[in-house]
């Protein structure tokens, strides 16, 4: 049974009279709390140390609305400095800037949730006993994190109408993780981000990786698995102008046929996918030690750019099957055992066809043949072992059911 959810949204979206309607259609003792409960109550008795919750909280949302703090600084009798803050905007810098940038950012968090390990009340002292707890201002990624460390889960409130409104851009106002969905593509070149607006800064730092995991170490397969996915959309729906447009339209994309876009979930730590497989020990070895010879074999093939267009391709044709079976072997394929062989065989002649004619020919074949020697000795043992597991995620939904990203 569930004892606790998070509301996150927009302000302004909802989120307590969420609450409100849960509380009344819900045949259980309820019980409501905010991580910014704490902060206004905080805040006010900055000037009126005697104020309940219940009063802070209305005179708060008269901040909020049309009120404001002013600060007045006098450096002498003639030099007095007056600094203006409206309401909302010194709530969200006393609880941000002030107080978690400053302590720590679980400091809110420890405030409404004790104690996490406690399955009863999470070390709470509530006057009146409850069955579920729900907090109506979830807007970090670290309080939602510790929502669902309690066990609890994340709702998420939208109100159409605020989509389109201006934004809130100070952090406690910022969506979760999908923000980062489909964003900063560039790496080290974030230019092109912000000209083709994909940028997006990182306020916090985000679940990096993929919403579904490729499910495979193949980097051949990496290259034409999302290719595959955009076939597979494009025979799927009904259309003949939905089967042209697919190609082109963002991953969530599908037609009103299919559902509508696929709402892309939050991710977190706790439930992120992640792909592994159980390989032997012996075959570890074995795949990494060649795994470091083509590290290696892959830095001089692109140090030697000038070769004849000819050995160029044998010694790419190579690497890329060398990675291949590394792959293979390592996730239990039954193609990779006589993949692997066909490699070891080619691989002499492959050395003198590209060191033929050059000072390096006698260092290729003698390369070659201890590499093929030490791989004879060893992958018979690699093979000997138990069969490598299939690939398991470490928690979370079964990816089949997650949005391609």
């Amino acid at each position: 049974m569930i004892r606790l959810i998070g509301l996150h949204g927009k302000k302004q979206s909802g989120k307590d009279s969420s609450f409100r309607l849960l509380n009344q259609r819900l045949d259980m003792p309820v019980a409501r709390d905010a991580f910014a409960d704490r902060l206004k109550l905080s805040a006010i008795r900055n000037f009126l140390p005697d104020t309940t919750l219940e009063e802070a909280y209305e005179i708060c949302e008269g901040l909020k609305t049309c009120g404001g703090v002013t600060l007045t600084v006098e450096h002498g009798p003639y030099d007095v400095q007056e600094l203006y803050v409206n309401g909302r905007e010194f709530l969200q810098h006393y609880g941000t800037e002030a107080h978690r940038q400053v302590f720590a950012d679980d400091f809110w968090v420890s405030a409404v949730l004790p104690d996490l390990d406690d399955p009863i009340n999470f070390g709470r002292k509530d006057e009146k006993p409850w069955s579920l707890l729900i907090v109506t201002d979830v807007r970090f990624p670290n309080e939602a994190q510790a929502i669902r460390d309690a066990g609890g889960k994340i709702w998420q409130i939208v109100r159409p109408e605020l989509e389109e409104g201006a934004e809130d851009t100070h952090a406690s106002e910022v969506p979760l993780d999908p923000e980062y969905i489909d964003k900063n593509y560039s790496g080290m070149f974030i230019l092109f981000d912000r000209l083709f607006g994909t940028f997006r800064q990182e306020r916090a730092e985000p679940v990096y990786g993929t919403v579904k995991p490729l499910a495979s170490f193949n980097p051949l397969w990496a290259q034409i698995s999302g290719f595959r996915d955009i076939v597979s959309l494009c025979r799927s729906v009904p259309r003949i102008g939905h089967k042209l447009a697919a190609p082109f339209m963002p991953p969530e994309w599908r037609p009103a046929e299919l559902g509508g876009p696929v709402e892309i979930p939050n991710v977190h730590r706790a439930t992120q996918l992640r792909y592994d497989v159980a390989t032997p020990r012996r075959v570890n070895r074995y795949v990494v030690g060649w795994f470091v010879v083509v590290t290696l074999a892959t830095t001089l093939f692109i140090l030697a750019g000038a070769a004849p267009r000819d050995r160029l391709l044998v010694g790419a044709a190579l690497l890329l099957m060398s990675l291949a079976t590394i792959a293979g072997l390592t996730e239990g394929r039954s193609w990779a055992t006589p993949l692997e062989l066909a490699r070891l065989a080619l691989l002499v002649p492959s050395a003198h066809y590209l060191g033929r004619g050059t000072p390096y020919h006698a260092a290729a074949m003698w390369t070659a043949s201890t590499l093929l020697l030490a791989s004879t000795i060893f992958f018979p043992r690699a093979r000997a072992g138990p069969t490598a597991s299939g690939p398991h995620s470490t928690g979370g939904p079964d990816p089949a059911e997650i949005a391609r990203r």
